[in-house]
């Protein structure tokens, strides 16, 4: 038995080399055959083909390997099972190449899969041609997604599963099929070797301890006496990369502006009209970042407490326009030649509870009046 094996392996060998040089044939009578204007774009979709191709069989004959050196070790009428055994080796994942992954949606696939469920082969991620997508790259949120100078499938935005954009002009992105992720829930490797969370420290420009600084700058938002805009805050970075621009103010436009702490706490008075700075820092060695309002410790001890502080947004009836709430240190400082400088920027202040009785926010808990608190912690 073993004997026919291995014929059929060698069978099998022969058969993918032959098939390589009908590849190449085939490549050859189409650019013979087709006009100098057709060449081009014929010769950059077989490549694409002859690429996917190439990995397949790559993969396949690594597996095939692998049967063919487990049946060497076998010894002469032992070979129980074999068929099971030779089927498992064929069709196991690749899970030392990182195709193993945990997250139901492979938000954490780190594999090698580069051809979509539809057979298109994946743009890089660091290309803009055809399909430009530069927010993605430059977007701190993505510095931890596992796309970069490669063209493997990801899933960098939480989507249903792994996708990519892809070579063809008339398709700008497709799914991935990358395989069921690991039926136990755990992989036999740290797959998390690239992963991590990315937030922000508004009020300092240190990370927290085990953490990794990004880069530092100083908070920003819409201003307060503006309508339009976005909501959100965000860390702006001290110095900026322009690429086209117009040289005037422009009232077909979004505005973004510095932010300014206003009537502070006692023990932050000297904060009072100035520009707080911020740091976005990655967590390497955990997932998940959680702001706990209301609170200065973490749910519980299995989380750990990245910095504490106050909760600050714009103040009521200062803006038509809603702002989120963010998490202020409690140690913030200034950035350096802003102090006591009155501007109208945006303007944040400290978050004060309105309670109200017989509701989820009874006054024995929230206090009229009081300030709230804040924690970010990690998982």
């Amino acid at each position: 038995m073993i004997r026919a094996v291995i014929f059929l392996l060698f069978f099998v060998f022969q058969c993918l080399q032959h098939y390589e040089v009908q590849a190449d044939n085939h490549l050859e009578a189409m650019l013979v055959s087709s006009s100098t204007q057709d060449k081009l774009e014929k010769l950059l979709k077989l490549r694409e083909r002859l690429d996917s191709v190439e990995r397949l069989l790559t993969a396949k004959r690594n597996k095939l390997d692998g049967m063919f050196s487990s049946l060497k070790r076998t010894k002469r009428g032992s070979c129980v099972g074999c068929k099971d055994e030779l089927m498992a080796l064929l069709y196991a994942p690749d899970i030392n190449k990182g195709e193993c992954y945990e997250d139901l949606n492979g938000t954490d696939y780190r594999g090698t899969v580069s051809v979509t469920d539809q057979g298109n082969t994946c743009q890089n991620w660091d290309a803009q041609i055809p399909h430009g997508h530069e927010c993605l790259l430059s977007d701190p949120r993505f510095a931890n997604a596992g796309i970069g100078e490669h063209n493997y499938c990801r899933n960098p935005d939480n989507s249903d599963q792994p996708w990519c954009f892809v070579m063809d002009t008339t398709i700008r992105s497709e799914y991935c099929n990358v395989g069921a992720p690991s039926s136990d829930g755990t992989c036999p490797y740290d797959y998390r070797v690239n992963k991590g969370a990315i937030h922000t420290v508004y009020g300092d420009t240190i990370c927290p301890e085990d953490n990794e600084l990004v880069y530092t700058g100083f908070v920003a938002g819409g201003r307060s006496c503006d309508n339009g805009g976005g909501h959100d805050y965000m860390c702006l970075p001290s110095t900026p990369r322009y690429k086209t621009t117009v040289d005037r103010v422009q009232t077909n436009r979004a505005y973004l502006s510095h932010t300014q702490f206003r009537d502070p706490l006692n023990g932050l008075k000297e904060l009072n009209n100035g520009d707080p700075p911020c740091a976005v820092c990655r967590i390497p060695t955990r997932t998940t970042v959680l702001m706990v309002p209301g609170r200065n410790r973490c749910p519980d001890n299995t989380w750990t407490m990245e910095y504490s502080g106050y909760l600050f947004s714009q103040k009521n009836f200062q803006s038509r326009r809603a702002t989120v709430y963010v998490c202020i240190h409690t140690g913030a400082s200034v950035m350096t030649g802003t102090e006591n400088f009155i501007s109208a920027g945006n303007h944040v202040y400290h978050v004060e509870a309105r309670c109200s009785a017989n509701t989820a926010m009874p006054c024995d808990n929230y206090i009229d009046g009081h300030e709230l608190t804040c924690a970010v912690c990690s998982k």
